[in-house]
């Protein structure tokens, strides 16, 4: 019996899918839009150390309790109230 990828695969969580809607929402506005790197370089110059493999994770939710700041600077940039979930 093969294994399915797409089982295995691990998928977004509500607060990574309204960062990925944010994303392109702003793409396609008449907004500068923020690109995954452009957050990566936010996080980084705010003080975090992170990089794209870290951010893939915290989308996901996986580390999300322990990288709460960094979930809070994502949201303070795209505008995300967490309120509202």
């Amino acid at each position: 019996m093969g294994v399915n990828l797409s089982e295995k695969r691990k998928t977004l969580t509500p607060w990574g899918l309204e960062v990925k809607k944010r994303l392109l929402e702003r793409k396609f506005a008449r907004v500068p839009p923020f690109t995954q790197d452009e957050i990566i370089q936010h996080l980084n110059g705010l003080g975090f150390l992170t990089n794209k493999a870290n951010f893939s994770l915290l989308l996901r939710g996986i580390g999300a309790k322990k990288r709460a700041a960094e979930v809070k600077a994502v949201n303070d940039l795209l505008r995300i109230d967490m309120s509202e979930s």
